[in-house]
């Protein structure tokens, strides 16, 4: 299943109109947009929905609305509104990916709209915030996303309403019609969904070329104007500000994104390549642990076990790749990786850590064993 997120905006425009394209070109593609109400902007964005929905008329395929009370899911998270948007985003993409899994379907793959001027932003507003390599890379071409984290609660009640226009009929195993889409048993390591954004070596002015001339309707969203929000402003100020004495500074900036990215898909490669085998357990245990880690230095001699790498810096990202690899969740912390660490390194058998999300991080004599939020240990 292709599966685009249609805003109504330029960049989500000319991604439909391409996907379209190619997919009746391909032949036998099962292809849907996928338009979230954010229920804030009223009336304009009733307006972005029925563009989308036309859009999809007009290409005969089907159309999936989701609508939200984002202000209501921020407060119940206690996130901003930004933060709120991009989880109940993921919600939409989840409760797809479920409706595949539960119909016996591979994974779905979801187009976004992202171009090369939003990895610019990007980049620059990593950087503004301390990132490393890993956030220097910023969006990537394809991006695999793990389990939706179960602390966010049941992915269906983000929604209030579910609108679809289905003219093929194959929109009837949605996943908010099964009991409960939360804990899904996935194939350890796997990705529920894969992100493509095919756009991102395109800049904004481009792809409004390409809509003028093939007649490409969007809308223009006010809120993306409103400075208050850190990404507009460096969109429409920091940036701009900048590039009057750096010129070069955008594509600067997109260079530094694809360096640390290559980087990045080097290291994490071999990681993976260690990791694959250095497990003691290939899956969670009958008490819910997930897979055990080996330890470092001296704890892994005295236990005769696999070793964790003697590098640092390939240790952490080792570290980290079997944290995320457990949790299904991203790791944004080095604080929680330096304890991590030194649990591996230096801890006593019984000693735990608490990580990010409910988990739980047991040292015991075989290595490094993760417990999950619903364990309650």
């Amino acid at each position: 299943m292709w599966c685009v997120g249609c805003s109504g905006g330029l960049d989500s425009s000319v991604l439909w109109r391409l996907a379209v394209e190619l997919a009746d070109k391909m032949g036998g593609i099962r292809l849907a947009a996928a338009h979230l109400h954010h229920g804030l902007r009223g009336r304009a964005a009733d307006l972005d929905m029925d563009l989308v929905q036309q859009a999809c008329r007009d290409a005969g395929r089907p159309f999936i609305g989701f609508t939200a009370d984002v202000a209501a899911r921020a407060a119940a998270w206690r996130a901003g509104l930004e933060e709120a948007g991009r989880r109940v985003r993921r919600a939409v993409w989840t409760c797809l990916a479920a409706a595949e899994a539960a119909a016996g379907r591979p994974p779905p793959l979801i187009w976004l709209g992202h171009h090369a001027d939003d990895q610019a932003e990007t980049v620059l507003f990593r950087l503004r915030r301390g990132a490393a390599r890993r956030g220097c890379a910023g969006l990537r071409p394809v991006q695999p996303f793990g389990p939706w984290p179960e602390r966010w609660g049941d992915p269906r009640k983000c929604f209030s309403e579910v609108e679809t226009i289905d003219p093929d009929g194959w929109l009837a195993d949605v996943a908010w019609k099964n009991e409960d889409s939360r804990g899904m048993a996935f194939p350890a390591g796997q990705p529920l969904f894969r992100v493509l954004r095919p756009l991102l070596g395109h800049g904004k002015e481009t792809l409004a070329s390409f809509a003028r001339a093939g007649g490409v309707l969007w809308r223009e969203d006010a809120t993306n104007d409103d400075t208050r929000f850190a990404r507009n402003a460096i969109r429409h100020q920091r940036l701009p500000e900048l590039e009057k004495k750096f010129p070069n500074l955008r594509s600067r900036l997109l260079a530094v994104a694809a360096a640390a990215a290559a980087r990045e898909e080097r290291e994490c490669a071999r990681a993976h390549a260690w990791l694959r085998g250095a497990w003691l357990a290939p899956a969670r245990g009958n008490d819910g642990a997930i897979r055990f880690l080996p330890l470092a230095g001296r704890a892994a001699e005295e236990a005769d076990l696999p070793r964790l790498p003697d590098s640092p810096a390939f240790r952490r990202l080792a570290l980290r790749e079997a944290l995320e690899r457990a949790t299904g969740s991203l790791t944004r912390h080095r604080d929680v990786l330096e304890r991590l660490d030194q649990l591996a390194l230096a801890g006593r058998n019984g000693q735990r850590l608490s990580l990010p999300g409910g988990w739980l991080a047991e040292r015991n004599a075989w290595g490094i064993v993760f417990y999950g939020p619903e364990m309650g240990r």
